[in-house]
């Protein structure tokens, strides 16, 4: 849809362009500056930035064409390097593919996987309240008919809809809201370096996974949406990360020992490992 803020000739500036790249210019500034801070060179967070974005944009579109193959099977496969003919991006596939990278490269250069997620967790959740904006703008995430009075109307879609990515960007906020809120009230902070990380991610996920339902979506994998089976596995690691490395195996093993002992047979091995090495 791509609604145009500003046109200068044949140059047209949409809000979707505009939002997305101030998204990029927030998640950059607020990762520099936060692993500034913990004294990595700049020149490491430079080079985490460069390719972490080139792995998200290569992954926002290789995800929306793995899901939408239809759009182009048969001789339009050409259309998958044209994103001026074939617009579409998937946001959980650029998550996927720049977090991937840049945690691979954090290792490469002894960057503490701890300060990497907290650093990428800063700037991720402030920057995503403007991609949310943008999807809201350009209307890229349909909701589901409503009835209720803030319901908006989107372009090629009949009747009013659930604002979901208004939702998205009030969930995001509130969950941010409470971990400063835990901060300021317990005079901690959270423990460890990446436990704010680990617990972001723990409520992010289910955030996004119940509002997934209010989505209008065609790519469903046994009942769930792709969002939400990524939703699941960004959250099973996030609980792995808080029971194998932030202190919730002991508090299993103190308070509910049947608990404990579930976790311990049925998400001690491989799994937990993968986990605790992540967060490390």
């Amino acid at each position: 849809m791509f609604p145009t803020l500003l046109s200068v000739g044949s140059i047209h500036i949409s809000s979707f362009m505009v939002f997305s790249i101030l998204a990029w210019m927030v998640f950059s500034f607020l990762f520099w500056r936060q692993l500034r801070n913990q004294a990595v060179t700049e020149e490491h967070i430079y080079q985490l930035m460069f390719y972490g974005t080139i792995a998200a944009c290569i992954g926002a579109r290789l995800g929306f064409v793995s899901t939408h193959w239809q759009l182009f099977a048969g001789n339009l496969w050409i259309r998958i390097f044209t994103l001026w003919i074939q617009p579409g991006l998937s946001f959980y596939g650029g998550f996927l593919g720049g977090g991937a990278v840049m945690l691979a490269m954090s290792r490469q250069f002894h960057i503490p996987r701890s300060l990497f997620l907290d650093a990428f967790t800063t700037g991720f959740s402030s920057a995503f309240t403007w991609g949310a904006m943008a999807a809201f703008l350009d209307g890229s995430v349909v909701g589901k008919n409503t009835a209720l009075p803030f319901g908006v109307r989107i372009a090629g879609y009949d009747g009013m809809r659930h604002p979901v990515a208004l939702y998205e960007m009030c969930a995001v906020f509130i969950i941010l809201l409470l971990l400063y809120l835990v901060r300021r009230v317990r005079k901690t902070s959270l423990g460890k370096a990446g436990l704010h990380a680990l617990w972001f991610f723990f409520f992010f996920s289910i955030a996004m996974f119940c509002l997934e339902f209010m989505k209008e979506s065609r790519v469903y994998f046994s009942g769930l949406t792709f969002n939400q089976w990524v939703c699941i596995g960004i959250f099973g690691e996030a609980v792995g990360g808080l029971i194998t490395w932030g202190g919730g195996k002991e508090f299993l093993k103190l308070y509910i020992p049947k608990a404990y002992t579930y976790v311990r047979m049925n998400i001690g091995g491989l799994y937990a490992k993968f986990s605790k090495r992540t967060a490390e």
